[in-house]
């Protein structure tokens, strides 16, 4: 049976230090006061030492005996927490894939508004260039967020290599007098089907799928306006198909905005990042830590 003691005052906000655990009273409490800043909930972690907290009263840190012990030899860290813990806090490829999809929104109103004014092929080519820069980011984070995490990075380039070079081939085969759209509008159909399925088969990580499927829907219906471009002004000839389109268009880009809400509110992007690593051995004291205090 331990002796009793008086449990050690701690002033809030003074240092960050506690007794020996040994030194608690019987029920198990060792210090009162303090506060529960991240610096102070670590140190008493490390050292057996656990806060219980009512509002309005200090915090009360106990160190019962015995505790609760946890062989490490019996944990198992399935592959899914390994590979939680091995995530990075940021993923720099998703930012990198939103800047180069809403700099590509961007550039297109630029290159059609350019193409509009002076309608050659030459400017055709930067109203279509831009829109492979929207496309093909978006289907590579919804493949790296759906299908594989890993495989993210790695599609980014290639996705926009695939759309740039769809664009660089119909421009040469202009130039040589027999121009091929069929790579082009591989790069812009594609992802129309793809995003669907992945979404369909595929667990969501943090993309609202249902912000996909709107945006989608706009798309489409855009291509549908540009497909009755005729028949749509005939009704009353006020508006064309094509202006639709580009009303619908832009409305899918804006609510692609709500990809950017989802992707900052993800879980990833509060919590620190953790080092797979740090995972005790089968065999290691439980205790050890080789990170440090943390």
């Amino acid at each position: 049976m331990r002796r009793r003691r008086r449990p050690l005052l701690i002033a809030p906000g003074g240092p960050i230090v506690f007794p020996d655990p040994e030194t608690a009273d019987d029920e198990g409490l060792l210090a009162v006061g303090g506060d529960l800043s991240v610096p102070r909930l670590l140190e008493a972690y490390d050292h057996g030492i656990f806060p219980w907290y009512d509002e309005g009263l200090p915090p009360l840190w106990w160190s019962p005996d015995p505790r609760a012990v946890m062989d490490p030899a019996a944990l198992h860290v399935s592959t899914s927490l390994r590979r939680v813990l091995r995530r990075p806090r940021d993923a720099a490829w998703e930012r990198a894939a939103l800047l180069v999809l809403f700099g590509g929104v961007t550039l297109t109103g630029v290159g059609s508004a350019w193409y509009h004014v002076t309608p050659t092929t030459a400017t055709l080519v930067w109203d279509r260039l831009p829109m492979t820069l929207t496309f093909m980011p978006l289907l590579a984070l919804v493949l790296g967020e759906r299908v594989s995490e890993r495989a993210g990075p790695w599609l980014l380039p290639l996705c926009l290599a695939a759309g740039v070079g769809s664009v660089v081939h119909w421009r040469l085969g202009e130039a040589a007098g027999a121009g091929d759209l069929r790579p082009y509008a591989l790069a812009q159909f594609f992802p129309m089907l793809a995003i669907p399925l992945a979404l369909a088969l595929f667990p969501r990580r943090w993309i609202r799928g249902v912000d996909l499927l709107v945006a989608l829907g706009w798309y489409a219906l855009a291509k549908v306006f540009e497909a009755f471009d005729a028949p749509i002004y005939a009704l009353g000839g006020v508006v064309s198909g094509h202006t639709l389109k580009h009303l619908a268009a832009a409305a899918g880009a804006a609510w692609l905005l709500r990809v950017v809400g989802s992707w900052r509110d993800r879980p990833e992007a509060s919590r620190p990042p953790y080092d797979a690593g740090h995972i005790p051995p089968p065999g290691a004291p439980i205790g050890s830590n080789p990170g440090g205090s943390a």
